[in-house]
């Protein structure tokens, strides 16, 4: 630093103040703004490439004729119309059933006895079976006992179950009051429930309640949580699902209830608009269609007379040389009509009266809508609900043109009102089609994940040959059918989208920002809760399946990395499944769950998880990047420090145009100080050197080289240069020969 002779030679404002403003280059702020771009774009999410479900391949088997057994009660207190309304009923299943099937009638009171039994091969079996239930249901019963048909069925020898190669519906008409002859209510009820859990177990028993008095009354006190009456003894406790549950309010209501149970055993599928039941789509590959058409009301009184009853055909359409109509008029309440090799077309039903005809159909053709879904699901897992159409002729999925498949769905059990479609998804392995469930579902119906009560139909339609356009005539319906989303009972582990590997500052980020990094192993696993509600009654603990792949970028498939089988261990009563992996390869990952047990009542339980995404991304080269720049700028600034001023100064001083002092000096320093005016060097690693001129008092008016300057600070290339500083009248001349 120069040491002034003279320092009166000084103005006041040339004294150094003591306060110093300093700031940070641009050059500091690089590599934290290149290392704060680093970890934004490491904390970028993205959506990872999520495939299709695997849709289990639906066998379509054999149909195998049918054994339809009806129990009915034969108490007394029927009324004389409801009498002949169950059975009508009854017979009109004989009229229904196919050839080959067996049909058979049990009645139960203080017991039970088989009163009507045949195999259907011809019209003479159908009008023999219709004769004995005429006769031999007679309702004279004093007692209702429900047990003692189920013990007809499930023990005696004269079970129409003894016969082989059938598959076997079974029909319970009752209003469920359940009296035995000795009056023991609560033994009863016990039979009932060992008999529907042993030996009934594998039946599908669909349970009919009749009117809605009765059924209303309780049977029994604290069964569960609340009391027992008929209608929840058969809802509950009978029906082998709640879609095997029936209520016929009205008796006239059992016709329509026991088309349903017939078309649902068959897999016969409805066609037609669903909203006018008095027409039907008929296309080529219909069999046959058997209209049931309505006479008198439940109280006996006339709708129409079967002279009244119009069948209109197609006006146009191709025909059948082998077309034929059937008409049966001998039943009081309604007329059967069978059309069979019916041709393409509408046709319909309309009353000679003016009257809105009530009609049911069954429609049998070779091209069928199949359907496949559980009566539950919980709310996080993954699974499909399966559709498909199939020829009944060669038993196998038709796959020779698209079909249009959609899902029609409702929450309050009202179709008619409900406007929500959903598209079913085409699966080219299989030839299905299926709908991912529960997630579509809820989605479809913006359920945000909560149980709910849904009920679905499936709507099936087809284009037509080498054709964009559908084909008028086809159309199928199946369902409608309840299905429960519920809580779930287990909860998954799931990974954050995005894993890091940032070595160095890994182990910093993950402490200070919470990022996850793959250096602290990775949990896979679940927690399930025994106790929860809604938990499978499962015969000990069943395992976890957890299975990790990694997406192969060559053939865009997953490949797998890990496949394991983890055992439960209690943790404060809850069951907890756990695996810690080091997965340190970089990519994108995709990882599932399935629990597999064993239910107590026989056969296997499985629920499987969503298929979870992560990525996980490597940072190595720009943290290394991030390192060699940092390293740059530390040898930057050291090198710049190192750099100092050379050379000689001339310094002269003028006070109202006279010389006051002169002074020459010699300078090897880095920063030369003269009062308010800074003399520094600046020493560039590739960039050039420079001597930076500085003042820091604003009233000094500085020119260099004959330039005024407005600036408090400039970069002068080394060499000669002339700075004249004017505050006053006083004038400060510095000639500078300096070098860097």
């Amino acid at each position: 630093m120069l040491c002034l002779k003279n320092p009166t030679f000084l103005p006041s404002t040339f004294v150094k103040p003591e306060t110093r403003h300093t700031s940070i280059g641009l050059s500091s702020l690089f590599p934290l703004l290149l290392f704060l771009i680093l970890l934004l774009s490491a904390c970028t999410k993205e959506t990872p490439p999520h495939g299709p479900p695997d849709v289990p391949k639906s066998v379509v088997k054999q149909e195998l004729p049918a054994n339809f057994m009806v129990c009915i009660d034969n108490s007394a207190s029927i009324r004389d119309q409801e009498r002949v309304l169950i059975r009508e009923t009854t017979m009109l299943l004989a009229d229904l059933a196919d050839i080959g099937d067996r049909i058979s009638v049990i009645t139960f009171g203080e017991g039970a006895r088989l009163v009507a039994s045949s195999y259907i091969q011809s019209d003479r079996d159908r009008i023999e079976f219709k004769g004995q239930v005429r006769d031999r249901v007679d309702f004279q019963e004093n007692y209702s006992d429900i047990r003692a048909g189920l013990q007809l069925l499930a023990e005696s020898d004269q079970s129409p179950l003894g016969h082989t190669g059938f598959d076997p519906y079974v029909i319970i008409l009752s209003d469920g009051k359940l009296e035995p002859a000795d009056g023991n209510t609560r033994q009863a009820f016990d039979e009932i429930k060992e008999l529907i859990e042993g030996p009934l177990a594998n039946i599908d028993i669909n349970a009919v309640v009749l009117g809605d008095i009765c059924c209303k009354n309780t049977i029994l006190t604290n069964i569960g949580s609340a009391d027992l009456n008929g209608k929840t003894l058969m809802r509950d406790h009978i029906a082998g699902s709640p879609n095997l549950f029936f209520h016929a309010q009205r008796l006239d209501q059992l016709f329509e209830i026991a088309v349903k149970i017939l078309n649902t055993a068959k897999g016969i599928t409805s066609l037609g608009e669903k909203k006018d039941i008095n027409r039907f789509k008929i296309d080529n590959s219909v069999e046959s269609m058997t209209l049931i058409v309505r006479k008198r009301s439940i109280d006996g009184s006339s709708l129409c007379a079967s002279s009244e009853i119009i069948l209109n055909e197609p006006a146009q359409g191709p025909g059948r040389k082998t077309q034929s109509v059937y008409r049966n008029s001998d039943y009081q309440y309604f007329d059967l009509i069978v059309v069979r090799n019916p041709k393409e077309g509408i046709w319909s039903i309309k009353l000679a009266n003016d009257n809105e005809p009530e009609v049911l159909s069954k429609i049998v053709t070779a091209l069928e809508l199949g359907f496949r879904a559980r009566n539950k699901y919980y709310l996080n897992e993954s699974a499909t609900i399966s559709a498909w159409i199939f020829d009944k002729r060669s038993s196998e999925i038709v796959s020779d043109r698209p079909h249009i498949l959609k899902a029609h769905l409702a929450t309050d059990g009202d179709l008619n009102t409900s406007n929500v479609y959903g598209d079913f998804h085409a699966d080219s392995n299989s030839g299905q089609y299926y709908l991912e469930v529960p997630g579509e579902i809820l989605d479809l119906l913006k359920l945000d994940k909560k149980p709910a009560t849904v009920t679905l139909e499936v709507i099936a339609q087809r284009f037509r040959p080498n054709s964009t356009k559908l084909d008028p005539w086809f159309i199928r319906r199946l369902g409608p059918v309840n299905i429960d989303m519920i809580e779930p009972f287990l909860d998954w582990m799931v990974q954050e989208p995005r894993i890091f590997r940032i070595p160095f500052a890994g182990a910093i980020l993950h402490s200070i920002f919470e990022i996850p990094i793959t250096d602290h192993g990775l949990i896979f696993g679940a927690v399930m809760d025994p106790n929860a509600f809604q938990y499978p009654d499962l015969d000990g603990l069943p395992r976890l399946q957890f299975t990790l792949q990694i997406l192969d970028n060559d053939s865009k498939s997953y490949l797998p990395v890990i496949e394991r089988t983890l055992n439960g261990a209690d943790e404060q009563g809850k069951i907890t499944y756990r695996a810690e992996e080091m997965i340190r390869e970089s990519g994108r990952y995709r990882y599932s769950y399935q629990v597999d047990g064993v239910a107590k009542l026989g056969g296997t339980f499985t629920i499987k998880s969503p298929p979870h995404y992560f990525e996980i991304k490597s940072y190595k080269l720009q943290c290394w990047l991030v390192l060699a720049i940092l390293v740059s700028f530390v040898v930057s600034r050291i090198y710049s420090l190192t750099g100092k001023l050379q050379g000689d100064l001339t310094i002269k001083e003028y006070r109202d145009g006279k010389l006051v002092t002169s002074n020459e000096e010699q300078v090897y320093q880095r920063k030369f100080d003269y009062g308010q005016v800074t003399l520094k060097a600046k020493r560039g690693c590739f960039v050039r050197n420079k001597i930076t001129v500085k003042i820091n008092n604003p009233n000094i008016v500085m020119v260099i080289d004959g330039r005024t300057t407005q600036k408090k600070k400039e970069h002068l290339d080394p060499g000669d240069h002339k700075i004249v500083l004017t505050e006053n009248g006083t004038e400060i001349i510095i000639q500078t020969d300096l070098y860097v």
